[in-house]
């Protein structure tokens, strides 16, 4: 049993509710992956809400050679296609809910995650500075683009979190970006370089399966060699094994780990410590 896979079932044996629905997504291939991670609802309104609702980011039913398995929750939920949407029913002015949502995910022994039909590209139009780029990128050998991709962006510098995302051009500006600038960039890139591509959103899953709110990841993905390439200029690495996926496009949007269409609901996502981070919106 890998260290991971240990670490996660010691985890889960301590602190998994009994009262957790669980919802089943797929029969169990390969070795099992548990991720685990916890929100604080608060009603922040005068009046009482009779059916409180949010909806939590949870990782694709397929990714790469990633498969979901279950969810486990510990309050009444169901799959929708923007993620989980869980119900807290009745919250009084003031009150608290503590959600806890456990994935279960198989590595290996399924199919990949491949294109229906070639993808659109990103909708950033090309500029002179970006068709530089992507010519180097077509000159690389087939199967060796991603690489060329980190290397021809390897001068832009990763960046912390900043709330709203630069425009392509004025990261290149800038010469740096977070994880969001550097797939925009990556994506338009690759895009204009006529390669299929797409951004992602999730998490880097850690040794120990714990996700809290500054672990939120985008990066970008092309299709080569007949399946889906990570490429994430923020972490220079492509073709990372750890990264799980909520949420990706071909439009360049990126995914949130909540939502809520109630102003009323102040959502924040936990750190592992069982500290609050990330206020409502969470759009990291």
């Amino acid at each position: 049993m890998s260290a991971l896979k240990l670490a996660a079932v010691l985890w889960l044996a301590a602190t998994t509710a009994a009262a957790d629905v669980v919802i089943e997504v797929a029969a169990a291939r390969g070795d099992v992956l548990v991720a685990r991670w916890r929100y604080q609802v608060t009603h922040t309104g005068r009046e009482a809400l009779t059916d409180a609702r949010f909806t939590a980011a949870v990782p694709l039913p397929r990714h790469g050679d990633l498969t979901l398995l279950r969810l486990r929750v510990t309050h009444p939920a169901s799959r929708t296609p923007s993620g989980l949407e869980v119900r807290l029913g009745r919250l009084e002015p003031g009150a608290s809910a503590m959600v806890t949502v456990t994935a279960e995910l198989a590595r290996g022994g399924v199919a990949r995650d491949r294109a229906a039909a070639t993808p659109a590209g990103t909708s950033t139009p090309s500029t002179p500075a970006i068709a530089a780029f992507a010519d180097a990128v077509r000159a690389a050998p087939q199967g060796k683009r991603g690489e060329a991709l980190l290397a021809t962006l390897s001068h832009l510098t990763p960046d912390s979190f900043h709330a709203a995302p630069r425009a392509v051009e004025n990261t290149l500006r800038l010469g740096r970006g977070d994880c969001t600038d550097l797939a925009l960039v990556v994506a338009a890139v690759a895009s204009a370089a006529g390669l299929p591509t797409r951004l992602a959103s999730g998490w880097p899953l850690g040794a120990s399966g714990l996700l809290g709110p500054e672990a939120f990841h985008d990066w970008a993905e092309i299709f080569e060699g007949g399946r889906w390439r990570a490429v994430d200029l923020h972490a220079r690495a492509v073709d990372r094994t750890d990264l799980v996926a909520t949420f990706t496009a071909t439009d360049g949007t990126t995914g949130r780990r909540f939502s809520t269409n109630e102003p009323q609901l102040d959502i924040r996502m936990l750190a592992p410590g069982g500290t609050t981070g990330a206020p409502s919106g969470g759009a990291r």
